[in-house]
């Protein structure tokens, strides 16, 4: 994963998880958490239990969301399997710490080998600073901060490593706007869309010139119940009581703090610059980003939209390499082929989503039963639950796509 810290890349997770042990897709696929470290699972557990417990005690609120950082990387294993059939998907989401990413070129030689052996990608994108940094009025989120923090020109250098080898190996290619819940509840879901094909016209018309390079945008709303509210200077307040809480000026005399209340500071507090605000390999500091929050329902919307178009990648790069080696009348069964899926994600807050940011590193396609994957995607494009020119979602490039 390339980009910013807190790029949301577990918060995208949580909301993928969540909706793919819904009701409404449980006649469709199972999806079990097999993930070997246990601190890991409880990492995320905690995190959708305290996204909730935040919509229930702030809701109506403009507050802060989440500050917690990984500090290494950080493995989820799911299994996905069909109901009422044999076999399975096994799917490695690799969540990691944003700072190994975003110091120029010191890991670029690392990162451009792992590119040379994954198959998926998805950059995450936050919304409020990609289209805060054309808004002239903020003074805070400038062009030169917006493009800093969603790590544009790192990810455009990166993505150029990226070919389909003549046509013989496919690729998906993600550009996940996230944080985006204020344009889609007002009905501009599309602007954003908009606004991300022109930011990062390069990279997608170089990738879009290669015939099995998939490339979609996709906006995901991975709480759905908070809406992004302004941009505010980043201090932290410390006193006996508290060291380094976050917050921002609210007007002249008092602070907004990162829980909602209003605090008029006194003569012992101390109030400083967040250092955390620095936007990693660049000398700027990026602003608090503030939101309201509307609902006390966690949400999340469209991340499931993220899983369908991987599994449908997945079947099709499997049954193009199925018939590649029946060709070539090799013994090995063709389900053992690796089939490694990388999900890089770039700078936002945890909550976010950060598709949210992962990835499928080389784990076995499993034996899941082709054929009932098959009926089973067909059955959920045949009932509407497939989106794929709705809700911003814009396919550039069809790829491997029936």
């Amino acid at each position: 994963m390339m980009g910013a810290r807190r790029a949301g890349k577990t918060s995208t997770l949580s909301g993928l998880y969540s909706i793919l042990n819904s009701d409404a897709l449980k006649s469709y696929l199972s999806v079990k958490d097999i993930t070997p470290d246990r601190a890991a699972i409880t990492s995320l557990l905690e995190l959708r239990s305290s996204i909730q417990e935040t919509l229930e005690k702030k809701e109506g609120k403009i507050v802060l969301m989440g500050s917690k950082r990984n500090e290494a990387f950080i493995d989820y294993t799911f299994e996905i399997s069909v109901p009422g059939s044999e076999g399975s998907l096994r799917i490695t989401f690799t969540d990691a710490n944003g700072e190994y990413y975003a110091n120029g070129d010191i890991h670029n030689e690392d990162i451009k080998r792992k590119i040379d052996q994954y198959d998926i990608f998805v950059i995450a994108v936050d919304t409020p600073y990609l289209m805060e940094m054309y808004n002239r009025n903020n003074t805070l989120c400038t062009f030169a901060v917006g493009e800093a923090y969603n790590q544009i020109d790192t990810i455009h250098t990166l993505l150029t490593d990226i070919d389909d080898n003549d046509g013989k190996n496919a690729k998906l290619v993600f550009f996940v706007p996230i944080k985006c819940e204020y344009w889609a509840n007002h009905g501009r879901i599309n602007e954003v869309t908009a606004r991300v094909e022109k930011v990062y016209k390069t990279p997608i018309k170089a990738l879009c010139a290669y015939e099995n390079i998939e490339v979609v945008i996709l906006p995901v709303q991975t709480i759905g119940s908070v809406e992004f509210d302004t941009h505010r200077e980043a201090k932290v307040l410390s006193n006996e009581k508290v060291q380094g809480l976050r917050c921002s000026p609210w007007d002249s005399q008092r602070l907004i703090l990162e829980n909602g209340d209003l605090y008029t500071p006194i003569v012992e507090d101390i109030i400083q610059n967040d250092v955390d605000a620095k936007i990693e390999g660049f000398p700027l500091i990026r602003p608090n980003s503030w939101f309201k929050v509307v609902s006390n329902q966690y949400a999340p919307h469209n991340c499931d939209q993220l899983a369908y178009y991987i599994l449908q990648f997945a079947l099709t790069k499997s049954l193009v390499l199925k018939r590649q080696l029946q060709g070539k009348e090799r013994k090995k069964s063709w389900w053992h082929i690796p089939l490694a899926i990388a999900l890089f994600a770039t700078g936002m807050g945890w909550f976010a989503a950060g598709v949210l940011a992962y990835h499928f590193i080389s784990k076995r396609l499993g034996n899941i039963d082709v054929d009932k994957l098959q009926e089973t995607i067909t059955a959920i494009k045949d009932k509407g639950l497939w989106k794929t020119s709705e809700d911003g979602i814009k396919v550039l490039n069809k790829g491997l796509l029936p």
